[in-house]
């Protein structure tokens, strides 16, 4: 079990920048407040935070612990925060420390599960620090860091970011659109042996009935058969081609930063 971060469709967020001072609210903020939910407001935006063994004080709530956060703006939703066990003191020393370093820490212990983080529309940056997690950026142009742990990283449409970090990673892909040079290649910064491309969620022939997977021909051009996926060394950096309807032009592009030889072992086709 892990924690499980949702993006509004019409939001973004930068994780390094993220931290867990909404649930410090001045008492003169909250409207509602029991001993297992806390509703206020900061700058317009709605936090409600729910969790269990809730005390107050003359400022503010002062122990329990919070098992979820989650903001919204006029009735839309910002983001929301779920799965949590923190503790609602160890938030409050790192918030009277003003440490940045310990605020680090407190985010890094929260999300050493195995966590799932979804992106919205816009660029995101998701970081999975430890455990096995699912980061999916969405739309715009993310940037997903699984860290330590067995991740999957799936960047979705825009131009992607992908750094798995420590651990056999998977990098999923299911659709042509999602990285090719029509509309921006993704990059994956570090894929080693034990790591995987995910392609099987792309129908490498759109002339053939139902989902067809790609054939790994190598370093050699293509042929004109649907279904072929090549790649290139080019100095330090691999690019990897696929093409789905036999014109011997790239519908699928993935560019990785380092110069790979590849094997049909890198990938599930």
């Amino acid at each position: 079990m892990g924690v499980t971060l949702r993006m509004g469709a019409d939001y973004s967020i930068d994780m390094s920048d993220f931290d867990f001072n909404a649930s410090e609210l001045p008492s003169a903020y909250i409207s509602q407040y029991n001993s297992t939910t806390i509703v206020g407001y900061a700058d317009g935006v709605k936090v409600t935070i729910k969790g269990a063994g809730f005390t107050y004080g003359s400022s503010g709530i002062t122990g329990g612990e919070i098992q979820s956060i989650s903001e919204t703006w006029d009735g839309e939703t910002l983001f929301s925060l779920t799965g949590l066990q923190l503790s609602v003191k160890s938030i409050l020393s790192v918030v009277e420390s003003g440490s940045i370093s310990e605020a680090k820490k407190l985010l890094t212990s929260a999300l050493s599960g195995a966590d799932d983080m979804f992106g919205g529309q816009y660029s995101d940056t998701l970081y999975g620090f430890g455990g096995n997690d699912y980061l999916a950026g969405g739309r715009g142009d993310d940037a997903l860091s699984g860290g330590s742990g067995v991740d999957r990283l799936q960047g979705g449409l825009g131009v992607d970011t992908l750094f798995g970090g420590t651990g056999n990673d998977t990098f999923v892909y299911t659709s042509a659109t999602q990285s090719n040079a029509r509309l921006g290649l993704d990059t994956i910064r570090d894929l080693t042996i034990g790591d995987k491309i995910d392609l099987s969620g792309i129908d490498a022939s759109v002339s053939a009935t139902g989902n067809q997977a790609f054939s790994f021909i190598g370093t050699a051009t293509f042929h004109g058969k649907a279904g072929e996926l090549r790649f290139e060394k080019k100095a330090s950096d691999t690019y990897i081609y696929g093409d789905v309807n036999g014109d011997k032009v790239a519908d699928f592009a993935l560019h990785l930063d380092d110069a790979v030889t590849l094997s049909k072992g890198f990938f599930a086709l």
